[in-house]
């Protein structure tokens, strides 16, 4: 098929029956006239002949009379003359009148058939012409398919030559290695995900007795950070990055961009060796997934500034320390942030007060069977400054322990928050400040009353937008898990 791109026009190629008939046509007209006064005059001189003839003819019949001359010719006679003189004349003209109208007849057949002809031999030349376009086509398409298997050929030797380098022994060698696998990756969009695979793949693997690796996997990270990044070079979007259970030092994933069908996954991986905490700020999450599942991070985390308009964060099952998670000004506006299962040890912010809120406008933030646990004696678990306007925030089973949570200048203008089973055993769930407007807010399910909810004045709550418990529910009970 690509070996024979010529076999793609053969059928469309003029045939060659039709090219000689065409070339060599043997209908072509060939008048042989004589010129016009020629061929009157022959045309009189036959007709006197004629004409002669006849006569000589029949005075020959009647045996050729002699004539009786006199002085005078009658007029009978004379009429008589003159009526043959006419009829002589008329004979010629209708012969020449003849002629001509043949010889035109002639003319006109000749000038049809020659019509048909320059028209076969005008479409010839088109059908020519295109032949000549297609057989051009052809041998491009035959020199571009060499120039691809040149190529192809070219970009299977570095991949072979970058990957043979990643496992060498030396550091500088590996780091030149992932340098030309990241090139690679860049000039070839067909196998860009085999590139980006295998340099995943290095990081995913336990660095063993090999000194100085910790600036390959440092320059790695870079690499597929700065492709991630909103306005970069040559983008990897729509790609899979499987780092799960790598070991990661120093990452800095600032304003990334997770575009459809990107994965970014984390899941378990190892940020121990980093001198300050992941910063995850101002990334931008519309259709793809970051997986940052089953992680401790030791020195907390920072996502303030998320963007989620489609698709999924999830840190489910994940330990924060240190610092705590930051998700100061925050924008949900589709899509799904997964905290469940989670374990808050040094507390949380999800919007710093007093104007940095967490807006949600759709979506939703999932904090189910999460602990909040922090110091008791000194600062709530966690504090929470959100602006709903649409979408869900659940607090399904949630235990916040220190002094509770605080839900500050929060503006709950539409959408809903559930607090079923959840449980603030050491504080009260603190809303005294909160704007409701339009929020409905499900407290009638809680697990414990030691300390209920602290609200605004009764005026300041809108009826039926916080849900207090029924008078019958059984605040023991053990919540079903």
């Amino acid at each position: 098929m690509l070996d024979k791109p010529e076999e793609a026009i053969d059928s469309r190629l003029p045939k060659t029956g039709e090219t000689e008939k065409a070339r060599t046509h043997k209908d072509i007209p060939e008048l042989h006239l004589w010129p016009i006064h020629y061929a009157v005059a022959l045309a009189m001189l036959g007709g006197i002949a004629l004409v002669t003839a006849f006569v000589w003819a029949g005075l020959w019949q009647i045996g050729f009379p002699t004539l009786k001359r006199d002085g005078s010719v009658s007029a009978t006679t004379l009429i008589e003359f003159l009526k043959l003189a006419f009829a002589v004349v008329a004979g010629i003209g209708g012969i020449v009148a003849l002629i001509v109208a043949y010889r035109r007849q002639r003319v006109v057949e000749s000038s049809n058939k020659l019509a048909e002809i320059n028209s076969a031999l005008a479409h010839l030349a088109d059908e020519r012409a295109e032949a000549s376009r297609l057989l051009a086509e052809a041998a491009d398409r035959r020199a571009s398919i060499e120039n691809d298997r040149s190529g192809i050929r070219l970009l299977n030797e570095r991949f072979t030559k970058s990957a043979e380098q990643l496992g060498s022994d030396h550091p500088a060698i590996r780091l030149a290695g992932a340098y030309s696998m990241a090139s690679l990756a860049d000039d070839w969009p067909e196998e860009r995900q085999t590139c980006i695979d295998v340099l995943c793949g290095y990081l995913r693997m336990t660095p063993g007795n090999i000194t100085d690796d910790n600036e390959v996997r440092r320059t790695i990270a870079r690499i597929i950070v700065a492709h991630l990044r909103v306005g970069a070079r040559i983008s990897w979007q729509g790609h899979r990055f499987d780092l799960a259970d790598s070991e990661i030092n120093e990452w800095d994933f600032r304003n990334i961009a997770v575009g459809k069908s990107t994965v970014l996954n984390l899941e378990g991986a190892s940020f121990g060796g980093a001198k300050t905490q992941p910063s995850f700020r101002n990334m931008k999450v519309a259709g793809g997934s970051v997986h940052l599942t089953r992680i401790n991070f030791t020195k907390g985390v920072e996502l303030s500034g998320l963007e989620l308009e489609a698709g999924l964060v999830n840190l489910q099952g994940s330990q924060f320390f240190g610092w705590g998670a930051g998700f100061d000004s925050a924008s949900i506006n589709g899509g799904l942030l997964d905290l469940r299962s989670c374990t808050f040890n040094s507390g949380a912010t999800f919007g710093s007060y007093p104007q940095q809120w967490v807006k949600i406008e759709g979506g939703s933030i999932n904090l189910s069977f999460s602990k909040f646990l922090g110091d008791s004696g000194n600062f709530p678990s966690c504090s929470f400054n959100l602006e709903i306007t649409g979408g869900n925030v659940s607090f399904e089973h949630t235990k916040f322990e220190g002094t509770g949570v605080h839900f500050r200048n929060s503006r709950l203008l539409g959408g809903s928050m559930n607090f079923d089973f959840a449980s603030t055993a050491n504080g009260h769930a603190n809303f005294s400040k909160v704007l409701f407007e339009g929020c409905i807010v499900d407290y009638s399910k809680p697990y414990g009353w030691q300390r209920p909810p602290l609200l605004p004045d009764d005026a300041a709550v809108p009826p039926g937008e916080f849900k207090l418990p029924a008078p019958d529910w059984k605040f023991d009970d053990e919540p079903p898990f």
